[in-house]
């Protein structure tokens, strides 16, 4: 059962070890890009991936089930969050690149595949 207090202590330690393996492998990814070394970065990386785990956990309570709109869901909070406070931008792009280029984005669906397609404003 998804609510159960022992799958919620599961659900929320989980997350951990790989929120910390791949928090460093983004900063370093950060680091070669030009930021500077610093505990804040690693602690941001690990700390938004380990939120965007246990944002789900009460979400697949609430639902009793896994969801791909609970992954949805968590990402687009921390994501949005993330931008907000200037701390996320487009990863391996200067997000002053796509101000310069005034993109929008068209999105199309075909079956039940969806893609993004930035595309230059005329």
């Amino acid at each position: 059962m998804l609510a159960s207090p022992a799958y919620q202590k599961q659900c929320l330690t989980s997350p951990v070890q790989p929120s910390i393996i791949w928090g460093c492998g983004f900063s370093v990814i950060h680091v070669l890009q030009g930021a500077p070394i610093s505990p804040g970065l690693f602690a941001l990386n690990c700390g938004l991936l380990y939120t965007y785990h246990a944002l789900q956990c009460p979400m697949e309570a609430l639902h009793g089930r896994r969801s791909l709109l609970h992954n949805i869901a968590a990402g687009g909070l921390v994501g949005a969050w993330g931008v907000q406070q200037g701390l996320l931008g487009v990863p391996f792009a200067s997000p002053a690149f796509f101000f310069r280029m005034s993109l929008r984005l068209l999105v199309t669906c075909h079956r039940t595949d969806c893609y993004a397609i930035a595309l230059p404003r005329l």
